[in-house]
């Protein structure tokens, strides 16, 4: 990781642990470097799940340190964890992505559609939830087509 990048995974931890229950659109506007100028970045991401469910996103357009920072502050400084919310949070805070947000009522979005999944982050550690049979089918689900997925890679 490069040193801009720890930079910004630092700067997510410390609003995170001073604030609790931040979103991604307080990221995007309180932490330099997190959020690409489309207009003037070359390179930008998104972030999103991994392939077969590439097309659900939790951010888009961030630069490509911000997504580094990002992955870094969530997945291995274990001080905070993302926690699911409603797209109302982002309504709140002024900005949300382009795309429909992931919705149960709306059922299976088309093959290839862009979906968002609202979360927020939390300080600590996340707690060891208790899955029900639903979710746990889920999870076992794309966990199976995930792993289909790189092996046809």
């Amino acid at each position: 990781m490069n040193a801009n990048a720890r930079r910004i995974a630092d700067d997510i931890i410390k609003l995170v642990e001073d604030q609790d229950n931040v979103s991604l659109a307080e990221v995007s506007r309180l932490v330099p470097g997190f959020q690409a100028d489309q207009a003037k970045d070359a390179v930008y991401t998104n972030i999103t799940l991994p392939p077969p469910f590439d097309n659900i996103g939790l951010w888009y357009g961030m630069t490509t340190d911000g997504a580094e920072g990002f992955d870094f502050a969530v997945k291995k400084s274990g001080r905070i964890y993302m926690k699911p919310t409603t797209a109302l949070m982002y309504l709140i805070d002024g900005a949300a992505p382009n795309v429909e947000p992931l919705n149960e009522a709306l059922g299976e979005p088309p093959k290839g559609a862009k979906r968002w999944v609202p979360i927020v982050l939390k300080r600590g550690r996340a707690p060891k939830l208790k899955a029900t049979k639903q979710q746990a089918r889920l999870m076992e689900r794309m966990n199976k087509e995930i792993a289909a997925a790189k092996r046809a890679a």
